[in-house]
């Protein structure tokens, strides 16, 4: 399994933006998406680390510009 790793800031949606309305994110810009999962427009799982914690079966979910969002909780 290839390990892939990146630089990202943590955004939140505005307002308008429906069922995503204040949700916070990370982008996962195309490129990057397809080293992730070649191909993908369709949301997939992922693991690893953000900050040294443990995130499992995670799934980005494709934004409709080729890049991806990866949905954050509050735990």
């Amino acid at each position: 399994m290839a390990t892939t790793e990146f630089t990202s800031v943590i955004d939140k949606f505005d307002s308008n933006k429906g069922e995503k309305s204040g949700w916070y994110y990370l982008l996962i810009p195309s490129a990057l998406s397809k080293k992730l999962s070649t191909g993908s427009r369709k949301s997939f799982r992922v693991k690893g680390l953000i900050d040294n914690h443990q995130i499992k079966r995670v799934a980005l979910l494709p934004d409709g510009n080729g890049n991806f969002i990866m949905p954050l909780n509050q735990q």
